[in-house]
């Protein structure tokens, strides 16, 4: 059976945790915006836990947007919420999942889809995820641009922004059901949604496990730095939010 785009893109939406992956500067930031609108137009998504800045377009002040800084964030989340991943295999990395600072990825199998959660992210490289991550992973999609009009990725991309042409195709993979799709977007909407040039941090380390089980000096130390390391995170939430809206060139 041939599915419509909006049947693709709600066959998406119906699976809990969905990676974006690909190359640099090929409109996974951007794909993973739209697929947010999206959700919060299909699926009624009200409630976005977001490490990069976002503001969805067209829905006043319905939707609530809570910056995504610490893994304690994870510990009790509010049914309902999509987590928004920029770069996610920052804190992904699979060389550290034997590491008790990667335990909180195990709630994720347990606990997304009892709250009807949602994980929408983006990582270069697949293969460096941890393996817990890469197990419930159930969708992969790599964006490419339809039209390319340099090799010079700078110059491609002020054409680009100059023709207004966002046109993306998604290469979609569903590993729960073993099938494969193809569509084609205009994302040309959603650019001033987000902030391109944004970088986010690394979460900071407090899931409750992690904390619980830290040696007296390391305790120390851990309860020295924390509101400084959230606060700087926060900042430089709060700087890129201001940047929404600005398109960078890179």
């Amino acid at each position: 059976m041939v599915l419509s785009t909006q049947e693709i893109i709600e066959l998406i939406l119906s699976r809990y945790i969905i990676l974006f992956g690909g190359r640099y500067s090929r409109g996974k930031s951007l794909s993973m915006t739209a697929l947010n609108f999206y959700s919060a137009v299909f699926n009624n998504r009200k409630h976005f836990l977001t490490n990069m800045p976002l503001k969805l377009s067209g829905f006043g002040h319905d939707l609530v947007y809570t910056p995504l800084l610490e893994t304690k964030q994870f510990d009790n989340m509010p049914e309902k919420t999509n987590i928004v991943w920029d770069e996610a295999y920052v804190d992904l990395f699979a060389r550290s999942s034997s590491s008790i600072k990667n335990k909180y990825i195990a709630l994720f199998g347990r606990d997304v889809a009892k709250i009807d959660g949602k994980i929408i992210g983006s990582v270069q490289f697949f293969d460096t995820l941890d393996k817990i991550m890469g197990m419930i992973l159930e969708i992969i999609i790599i964006p490419e641009y339809v039209n390319k009009y340099s090799e010079n990725t700078k110059k491609d991309n002020e054409i680009r922004i100059a023709k207004k042409d966002f046109l993306v195709k998604w290469y979609i993979v569903d590993r729960r059901e073993q099938n494969e799709y193809e569509i084609i977007l205009n994302l040309y909407p959603f650019i001033f949604m987000y902030s391109t040039k944004y970088k986010p941090f690394p979460l900071f380390i407090n899931h409750q496990d992690y904390v619980r089980k830290l040696k007296k000096q390391e305790l120390e130390i851990f309860n020295e730095t924390k509101i400084t390391e959230v606060s700087l995170r926060l900042e430089h939430f709060n700087k890129g939010f201001d940047e929404l809206g600005k398109i960078c060139i890179r």
